[in-house]
């Protein structure tokens, strides 16, 4: 450990005993000051000894002691400090960071849980113990035991996010993980399975399947049923908001009557920052027609209180299979979930709109490549745009 340097001082006088109030102090002290210009006030230290022979000769080491005392501690001290603490106690201080950052509850509980995972399979208990070789071998076996390419990223990024904000926060060095790439596998990665967009007659089923509901309503049994059960009208607009907007199951599970704007030309739903996946206030545009449907269900409801409440959101594609009756779930293009009621809408609003920025502002999506994972075009389509080109 380095210690702090020592400025230049001066000793006033010899070691001798205070007085105060009339009364002599038991041991000697030292006076002392700074060496500068102008100097300083006078400082005392105890020498805590009754020994005038043995106040002396300690007088020079108890004023350095107490100089070193008021220094600004050195990096390795600190380093040190942390170094001894449990790795597993200071990320509650990463989620509590997290947290103040502004990121989602459910965002932070699924980081932490990665990284705990991860520092236990890895049998690390402290921060000088992180070591990225041994991460990455950890990751590679739970690849061969089945782990998609997906999951294997998500795992490294967060311990890669976590070691970066132990070394911001002065706590190690180095980041032990800063020469560590963030992808370790190459090329497109592959996913368990890919999604698909629905057809308008799959779509239009949907919605009639949810309708005889209305008559004929399914009476939820289980616990996981009542859970996720939905009323038919409910889940009715939900499917069409969904549709009609591209929301996420979580930002839908957020909106209020207060978001939806359907009044004038120009009708619209307001999305709050803390909600939305991109961290921005979305003011997402609807059609005037679903205006029109939203307004008479939305009549009478709280304002402050939250349009389809419930836990559905973490079972959204249970409930809508519910409603899947005659509709074929995996095709060869993909596979129908609720996420791909926002597949739905990006593919429309590609199909429908000729301008690529103006395709991206309603999409709320930040780059063209994300529209290869969204956008689904159909045979029909290709064939059309395979006989558009020119023949020679």
């Amino acid at each position: 450990m380095i210690l702090p340097a020592i400025p230049d001082y001066r000793l006033i006088g010899s070691p001798r005993k205070q007085r105060s109030r009339g009364v002599e102090s038991k041991n000697y002290v030292q006076r002392w000051r700074y060496e500068v210009d102008p100097p300083t006030k006078v400082r005392v230290v105890s020498l805590q000894t009754a020994d005038a022979g043995l106040a002396r000769k300690r007088a020079v080491a108890f004023v350095e002691k107490a100089i070193q005392a008021t220094q600004p501690k050195s990096k390795d001290d600190q380093y040190a400090k942390w170094a001894v603490v449990p790795l597993a106690d200071q990320i509650e201080n990463y989620t509590e960071s997290l947290l103040a950052d502004g990121r989602c509850a459910a965002h932070v509980a699924c980081s932490k849980g990665r990284i705990v995972r991860m520092i236990a399979g890895c049998n690390i208990h402290f921060v000088n113990d992180v070591d990225a070789t041994t991460l990455k071998n950890w990751i590679a076996k739970k690849r061969k035991a089945g782990w998609s390419q997906q999951t294997s990223q998500h795992y490294l990024k967060v311990m890669k996010a976590y070691t970066r904000w132990l070394w911001r926060a002065d706590r190690v060095e180095n980041d032990p993980m800063a020469r560590t790439s963030g992808t370790m596998y190459q090329g497109d990665i592959t996913q368990t399975f890919r999604r698909r967009a629905f057809s308008p007659t799959e779509f239009a089923l949907l919605l009639g399947n949810a309708k005889d509901d209305v008559v004929n309503p399914v009476v939820a049994k289980t616990q996981k049923q009542q859970r996720i059960y939905m009323h038919a009208i409910d889940r009715i607009h939900l499917y069409l908001v969904a549709s009609g907007t591209g929301f996420r199951a979580s930002e839908l599970a957020s909106l209020t009557p207060s978001s939806f704007h359907l009044s004038g030309t120009q009708p619209y739903i307001q999305l709050a920052a803390t909600v939305s996946k991109r961290r921005r206030h979305d003011r997402q545009l609807i059609q005037l027609a679903l205006a029109e449907r939203l307004r008479p269900y939305l009549d009478g409801k709280p304002k402050d209180e939250v349009v389809w409440p419930g836990a559905w959101a973490n079972h959204a594609a249970s409930m809508l299979l519910s409603d899947m009756a005659g509709i074929d779930r995996d095709t060869r293009e993909g596979r129908l979930g609720f996420h791909s009621l926002r597949h739905t809408f990006i593919t429309n609003v590609v199909n429908n709109v000729s301008n690529s920025q103006l395709i991206l502002e309603i999409c709320r999506l930040s780059t063209p490549l994300l529209l290869r994972r969204y956008f689904h075009g159909d045979d029909q389509q290709r064939r059309a745009a395979i006989e558009s080109l020119p023949t020679y």
